[in-house]
Order: structure tokens, then C-alpha cells, then sequence
């Protein structure tokens, strides 16, 4: 028995040091995460920002900023990459909680909006912007990060009856933490890449993105001053894919999304907040090849969706889809599918 001890141990002597190695090197913050975050929202304090943040939560980290921004802000955001860089003063606000997250599907907004709910910074919001991307009508857009926020989805499906709605398995927090801690994978990311560390500063330009503690961002200040020729060869590079961001296979609409979304935005118009529903618009390269590809013919589909329900609701809408009918040429952008900051406030122009 004893011997065989030993061998028990020499063979898991490995495992064990990979499992240690993972869990002290994290580079990516899954093992340690909520230490992390809340050390992020920690260093916020004081009216600073945070840069330099990589390989994030950023729905976790959303999240705590909802529940525990100091200030009832009297707009509230919504949205994904594409409109995380609103802030007040761009929406005519004094006080603004931006809660976009990269990718957003429309789980991420109803996570956010009860997080915030819940802890009570709804009360005084008079302004809802809404970004509505059209891959959150498309029920096979692959996004699966909002699953940390299952529990705020799951108990908004059973109160507002949301059917068609089913919450698919969730792997357990401390089962994801250990599946990383002894994946071979994760051991030679941290061996082979180095984390970026993040930093607290009063800057408000930087060279890196800057995440304010209103949930806001800015992006780095080189993107907003990118010439014609290099966002375009951002753009055509995006166009070019095989897939379109969370696109692909966009062969019908969600019933469940328009469902959760109208109920959302009913509930804060019914509080007396003012419903905006914003169609960010799309790079002219990558627009045209939504309007000569058949695959991507719902995206048209789905800004009409969206209009009729603002029209039947009596919501405000702005902006489109389409760069030419929101305004913007090739300028105005950095890349295939993000705005300029400097143009965000001529696309939000009554």
C-alpha cells in the first residue's frame, strides 16, 4: 500500500505543479478572478480610471460597477463595444452608468439591467439608451460570455415569462477554476505570455484603453486619430471574413430577445425614463457586403424589426445600420464595425 502511495504521488507530483503554477501565474484572471475584479474596482476610487486591462471579465467587472456605482445616474447605457465610449455629456446627461460589455447579446443587457435593479440604481435613470447590434436577434451568434451573468437572465425569464427561453448548462464557477488550474493548455499560456498589468490614473487620453468607473471607456487615443487608408484596411480585412461578427447563420429571429427586450424597456419607460434605441452603423465596406451576401440579409430584417417596435412603443430611435442613412462616411470610422469617438455625439444629434 505504501509503495503504492509513493507512485500515486510521484505520478501527480506534475499534475500538482501545473495546478499550482496556473493558479499563482493566471495570466488571464480565471482561477483568482474575483480577487481581481474587485482589486480593478478598488483602484477606481478617488476619481481615477484603469488602463491597461486585458483578458478580463468584463461582465463581472460590469456587473460590480452596477452594484456598486456611488452616484444614481440619470442615464443609463446598454450596449456592447460599439457604444461603450457614450458618457453624460454626449447624451445630455449629468450622471451616466454605462454598462456595454464587447459582443453584447441581448442576456447581457437584461444581466445588467437586473444587477442594476437590484441594487437600486434604476430610481432616478430618465434616459435609456439602448445599442440594439443586430446579432442579438440572431439566435445563433455563438456568444456564450454572458453565462456570468446566468443567474440575473434566468430569474428575469421566469418573472417576465419568457418563452422559448431556456437556461442552457452553466458550468459551476469552482469547476471552470479547477478545469483551468490542471489544463495543460492554460499552464503554457502562462509560461508562454505574459499578463498585462493594469494600473490606476487620473489621465483621461491615453495610449491605452481607459475604463472609467462609470463603466465607460475610452478607447486608445491612436484609433481616434487613424487616417483614411488604415481604417479602411481595418475594414476591408473585417469584411473579408468568412463569417461577420456573430452573424453567421442568422437564419431566423429571436423570438425570446424581442420578448426579454420589450419587456425591459416598458418596465423604465413605465418608470418615466425615455426609451433610445441606437443603431450603431457599420463601416461602408462591411455594410455593402451585408447588402450583396444573402447570408447576411436579415441584418436589413432586423433594423426594421427594431424600428417598428420603437414606432408601435413610442420610443425614439438613431442612427442605422447603414452609414450612408446614419451620416457617416469612411472617415468616421476605425475600423469595420466602430465609430470615431470624436463623431459619437453628431450620430446622437436629434
Amino acid at each position: 500500500m505504501r509503495q503504492f502511495l509513493k507512485r500515486l504521488a510521484i505520478a501527480l507530483l506534475p499534475v500538482l505543479l501545473m495546478g499550482g503554477f496556473n493558479f499563482f501565474r493566471d495570466r488571464a484572471h480565471i482561477v483568482r478572478s474575483e480577487s481581481f475584479i474587485s482589486g480593478v474596482r478598488d483602484s477606481m476610487q478617488g476619481g481615477r480610471q484603469v488602463a491597461g486591462l486585458e483578458d478580463y471579465n468584463e461582465r463581472a467587472l460590469a456587473r460590480q460597477i452596477a452594484q456598486q456605482y456611488a452616484t444614481q445616474p440619470d442615464v443609463l447605457i446598454l450596449g456592447s463595444s460599439r457604444s461603450a465610449e457614450l458618457t453624460a455629456w454626449m447624451c445630455g446627461g449629468k450622471d451616466v452608468l454605462n454598462l456595454s460589455v464587447s459582443g453584447a447579446s441581448w442576456q447581457d443587457h437584461v444581466g445588467l439591467y437586473i444587477a442594476a435593479g437590484q441594487s437600486g440604481k434604476l430610481a432616478l435613470v430618465k434616459k435609456l439608451y439602448l445599442c440594439v447590434d443586430p446579432w442579438l436577434l440572431n439566435p445563433n451568434n455563438g456568444e456564450v460570455r454572458w453565462q456570468t451573468l446566468n443567474d440575473e437572465v434566468a430569474r428575469a425569464a421566469r418573472n417576465w415569462q419568457i418563452k422559448g427561453y431556456r437556461s442552457p448548462y452553466s458550468e459551476r464557477q469552482w469547476m471552470a477554476k479547477l478545469r483551468e488550474m490542471f489544463n495543460p493548455l492554460y499552464a503554457w499560456e502562462n509560461l508562454t505570455q505574459a499578463p498585462v498589468p493594469f494600473f490606476a490614473t487620473t489621465d483621461t487620453v491615453s495610449t491605452h484603453k481607459l475604463v472609467f468607473s462609470n463603466g465607460s471607456i475610452r478607447q486608445q487615443k491612436e484609433k481616434d486619430a487613424r487616417g483614411l487608408e488604415e481604417s479602411r484596411e481595418r475594414a476591408r480585412e473585417f469584411a473579408s471574413r468568412k463569417d461577420l461578427f456573430h452573424l453567421a447563420k442568422f437564419d431566423r429571429m429571436d423570438s425570446a430577445c424581442l420578448r426579454a427586450l420589450e419587456f425591459m424597456l416598458k418596465e423604465l419607460q413605465e418608470s418615466g425614463a425615455e426609451v433610445h434605441l441606437l443603431l450603431m452603423p457599420f463601416h461602408p465596406l462591411v455594410y455593402t457586403r451585408m447588402q450583396t451576401d444573402r447570408r447576411y440579409a436579415r441584418v436589413a430584417e432586423a433594423e426594421n424589426t427594431f424600428r417598428s417596435m420603437a414606432a408601435a412603443q413610442g420610443w425614439r430611435i438613431t442612427g442605422s445600420y447603414d452609414p450612408a442613412r446614419a451620416g457617416m462616411t469612411e472617415l468616421d470610422f476605425f475600423d469595420g464595425m466602430h465609430l470615431k469617438r470624436s463623431v459619437l455625439t453628431r450620430l446622437l444629434k436629434p
